[in-house]
């Protein structure tokens, strides 16, 4: 080796080292708009109105309820998102709750239904939230009712809705706590 090589590699070297780091590690240069307005950066997201169907002598008092639908990029639901916050009015823990997520469209059709069970224990007079999500979201929905089925406390008694049925709803699906969704029966 000459010594134009040598030098050649002690400066060039450390340069191109240091460019290919910075290739690494530094965030790529921001273009044109720096105000993230693109479409697919923002999760598009719509309320549904929430009626809560109250309950004779239900153990529990639904305190708060509200969905949300994600929609994708053209508006059609991809998704719902159901949150319930309840007390427990009884005098007994509860270990066990149902409720059923009933969603309509606006001609008032039934649009899908799922069963949402939460098994937290709640004492007396304590309140408690959950959330639920299901993909499966007819685009027409528009409302949704929202009814307790079943409270179970912690000496295995259960308290049931009147309105529940005597088997598995037909065409309903549970839907596990998210944890980190016919004519109208008038619910």
């Amino acid at each position: 080796m000459n010594k134009a090589t040598v030098q050649l590699l002690l400066t060039d070297l450390p340069i191109g080292l240091i460019l290919s780091i910075s290739l690494v590690f530094l965030p790529p240069p921001l273009s044109g708009n720096t105000n993230s307005s693109n479409a697919a950066d923002q999760q598009q997201v719509r309320p549904l109105a929430v009626e809560i169907v109250p309950e004779a002598d239900c153990p529990i008092s639904v305190t708060a309820a509200r969905t949300e639908l994600d929609l994708d990029p053209f508006g059609a639901p991809q998704a719902a998102r159901t949150y319930v916050d309840y007390k427990n009015v009884g005098a007994k823990p509860i270990i066990a709750v149902q409720f059923r997520v009933r969603f309509y469209n606006q001609s008032g059709s039934d649009r899908g239904t799922f069963l949402a069970p939460d098994t937290q224990i709640v004492e007396p007079g304590a309140l408690a939230s959950q959330k639920w999500r299901t993909d499966k979201v007819d685009p027409s929905t528009s409302t949704i009712k929202l009814r307790v089925l079943q409270v179970k406390d912690n000496t295995g008694s259960i308290w049931k809705s009147t309105r529940l049925p005597a088997r598995s709803l037909p065409g309903s699906s549970t839907i596990a706590p998210d944890r980190s969704t016919a004519a109208p029966d008038n619910n």
